[in-house]
């Protein structure tokens, strides 16, 4: 180990003495005759160690002259910070003198003209070895505890990261579970809702989808406490009619921005990464839960959910024998009152929705869309066995089995409570204030009961009809989608 060594001595053969030992020992001193260049030489690259003559400690020769003015030497900064350690050492004459070194903390003192002085320069410098080793040790240990802190702390932060990713996992799949559960038991605007409004982390949400005739982008009308209505987006030119493209994406967005206050993501739901989405959320929620939530995963769960419930577009049919035509229900009345009695007849009286779409001039009605998706949307929630008539001025019959009308029933009253009858609307901002809910009524089993109620119901129709204005009647036969047959 290479050590730095100084002596301060005005006696150049004491200096030249104890150099001869240094050097058995290959160390090469640093020999200083006077005090101040001592102090300069040691302030920058201190000394190991300095043999000081006593000479040097006495009151006449205890300052040094330096740049910061006169000081003593025991005040040398090097010596102040135990970079530079002291042997005081004297000759026989000046003896008295160690007493003022023994004043200093010092590695030790010797008489030169003593014997031994060889084994005590080498026990002076194995404490030097000896404490530069610790030293060196030290600061090896320190970078190994910092390294280790390093290390734990990495660990630490992985361990944390883990847990959290099992916590967002186990919150993705809880999440999961309950959407799949309220959206196949009830609307899925509804159920979705419920799930949003329970979710503590969530703060707000957003969601918009084209209108049938890809002409708007709107925000479906349902309850939710923290649900946000965004306002409809007209895009024209049908461009959303398979999807929402580019424009109307841009344009709910600048929506959402001007609706949270807060950072949000956006989810598109699609079936394919490839295809358009056909609806978009948008949710507003904590920072840190926006980023380590897996959007991803809960986006492609939402989007089977959602398009499961559009049945229409992933071709989902009713079979033909399912519903009657009105003449094939007359055949079905004709096969006796006790026939009969084991069914019971269910009328879904829709004359607010038809009244609604009828006044409304400047929101056409998407008839035929909507009687495929309401058949569709029931078959879909039913197991039972039942049939329908469509009457196109009065509404659905339903035929079922009598043991199994309790559980038929309400699920059908669900249902006619909670679609979503405004999604047929061209302009659905306009009917936002009517009542489009059907009325649920149980017929009496009887063929004369069922035929006269249906008959008055037309006739009183037909009545009505009378009194419209042929210009009424030209807009009822422009309206795009299937009109009521009686309007014809």
């Amino acid at each position: 180990m290479e050590f730095n060594i100084s002596i301060l001595c005005g006696n150049l053969s004491y200096s030249k003495r104890i150099s001869n030992v240094l050097r058995k020992f290959n160390v090469n001193p640093y020999v200083f005759d006077n005090r101040h260049e001592f102090w300069r030489e040691n302030l920058d690259k201190p000394s190991h160690l300095a043999f000081v003559f006593v000479d040097e400690l006495v009151e006449q020769a205890t300052f040094a002259e330096n740049e910061f003015g006169w000081k003593p030497l025991h005040e040398h900064p090097s010596y102040q910070n135990l970079s530079m350690s002291f042997v005081f050492f004297s000759d026989r004459s000046n003896l008295p003198l160690m007493k003022t070194a023994f004043e200093l903390f010092c590695f030790g003192s010797f008489v030169i003209e003593d014997e031994g002085l060889e084994k005590k320069v080498e026990g002076y410098l194995r404490k030097i070895e000896l404490g530069q080793r610790l030293v060196k040790e030290n600061r090896s240990l320190k970078v190994q505890l910092v390294e280790k802190e390093r290390q734990i702390n990495t660990l630490a932060q992985v361990g944390q990261q883990e847990l959290r990713e099992k916590d967002f996992n186990k919150e993705l799949k809880r999440v999961t579970r309950i959407i799949q559960k309220e959206t196949s038991n009830q609307e899925f605007f509804d159920g979705f809702a419920k799930v949003m409004d329970g979710w503590e982390e969530i703060e707000s949400f957003a969601f918009v989808e084209p209108t049938l005739d890809g002409n708007k982008i709107v925000s479906p009308y349902f309850s939710g406490v923290k649900y946000k209505v965004l306002p409809s987006c007209f895009v024209g030119g049908k461009r959303c009619l398979g999807g929402i493209e580019t424009l109307g994406t841009s344009l709910s967005y600048q929506m959402a921005c001007d609706f949270f206050s807060k950072e949000f993501i956006t989810l598109s739901l699609r079936l394919r990464p490839e295809d358009r989405a056909f609806a978009i959320v948008y949710i507003q929620a904590p920072k840190e839960f926006i980023e380590e939530f897996d959007w991803e995963q809960f986006s492609l769960n939402l989007s089977g959910f959602y398009s499961k419930s559009l049945v229409s577009k992933i071709a989902a049919r009713i079979s033909d024998d399912q519903y009657l035509s009105p003449w094939g229900f007359q055949s079905f009345l004709n096969s006796g009152e006790e026939a009969l009695e084991n069914f019971r007849f269910y009328l879904l009286d829709y004359s607010n929705l038809i009244e609604v779409a009828k006044r409304v001039s400047t929101s056409n009605f998407q008839w035929g869309t909507f009687e495929d998706h309401f058949k569709a949307a029931l078959k879909a929630r039913l197991n039972q066995v039942y049939k329908g008539v469509l009457f196109d001025d009065l509404g659905f019959v339903f035929v079922v089995n009598e043991e199994e009308a309790e559980e038929f029933e309400v699920v059908l009253s669900k249902l006619s409570k909670t679609f979503s009858y405004w999604r047929y609307f061209e302009n659905p901002d306009l009917i936002l204030a009517e009542s489009l809910t059907p009325r649920l009524k149980v017929l009496r089993p009887h063929r004369e009961f069922i035929t006269r109620f249906i008959d008055n119901h037309s006739a009183e129709k037909i009545e009505k009809r009378k009194l419209r204005t042929s210009h009424f009647d030209k807009r009822i036969l422009s309206n795009s989608g299937r009109p009521p047959a009686l309007d014809v």
